[in-house]
């Protein structure tokens, strides 16, 4: 334990050196897809271990993450870029700490034509991308008290439209 508390000043010099040389790397191509993911992982990584500290700086943590994460959603097309940085980066234990932009992932990635062609090829009894990613985004919204948001995202996915069809049946956002 003594140990512990001996290195965490040496990590955290460490930690802020990294995020230092990622920042300048972002700043000579800020278009940079792939460095962006790296550094919001970086702050997601980093923001995971202030929560379970004491989270004093875990606001500023997450701002730096959104910075980034906000960069990669507008410019990745790529699904499952898109999929690997919700999951890999920022993880479950921060979906409720930045709750609007983990749901706009959510629904960048249910609402994309490759999930949508799951409607074609998977009956209503089987698990189908989109429906499963707005599911998740509106528990999201819902859990973290964003009501007005998860009654949006509600609404605009029954009011989908795939071939003339409205795949998406619920009837309630409380669902």
């Amino acid at each position: 334990m003594a140990g512990r508390k001996v290195l965490a000043p040496l990590r955290r010099w460490g930690s802020e050196l990294w995020a230092t040389c990622l920042e300048r790397l972002v700043r000579q191509d800020p278009q940079d897809v792939r460095r962006r993911c790296a550094a919001a992982a970086h702050y997601c990584h980093q923001a995971k271990a202030a929560l379970a500290d004491d989270g004093e700086r875990l606001p500023e943590l997450l701002q730096r993450a959104t910075e980034h994460l906000e960069v990669v959603l507008r410019a990745s097309n790529n699904i499952h870029q898109l999929h690997g940085v919700l999951c890999q980066a920022v993880g479950p234990r921060l979906f409720y700490e930045m709750p609007e932009l983990t749901a706009r992932y959510m629904r960048r990635i249910g609402f994309d034509h490759e999930c949508l062609e799951e409607f074609d090829t998977r009956s209503e009894f089987e698990e189908r991308a989109t429906p499963y990613h707005i599911a998740n985004a509106l528990a999201v919204l819902k859990a973290a008290g964003c009501h007005g948001a998860a009654k949006e995202l509600f609404d605009e996915a029954v009011g989908l439209e795939w071939r003339g069809h409205r795949p998406i049946r619920w009837r309630a956002v409380q669902q």
